[in-house]
């Protein structure tokens, strides 16, 4: 995974096919941010989404996952905009 432009931040976690955590470089104040989350993914019908309900949501990272029709699927290019409160 490679970064193109990081305004806050600071590395991608690879946690398996189609799922990955965008890390902040400066904390949200809270984690009731909001991600908008764009992906390109070739020719395949495709959604993303961001895991803003699990319990386990901290002000450090978001967790972004990809998905076809029928299985996770990683992203050619993903794009975000995470909107909040920074620390």
């Amino acid at each position: 995974n490679t970064i193109q432009d990081s305004f806050n931040t600071s590395s991608i976690d690879d946690n398996g096919t189609g799922d990955f955590d965008q890390n902040f470089t400066n904390n949200f104040n809270n984690n009731d941010y909001s991600a908008t989350f764009g992906v390109s993914a070739g020719s395949v019908d495709f959604f993303a989404y961001y895991n803003h309900l699990d319990a386990n949501v901290t002000t450090s990272y978001v967790r972004l996952f990809g998905y076809t029709t029928s299985a996770a699927h990683d992203v050619d290019l993903g794009t975000t905009q995470i909107t909040g409160d920074l620390a």
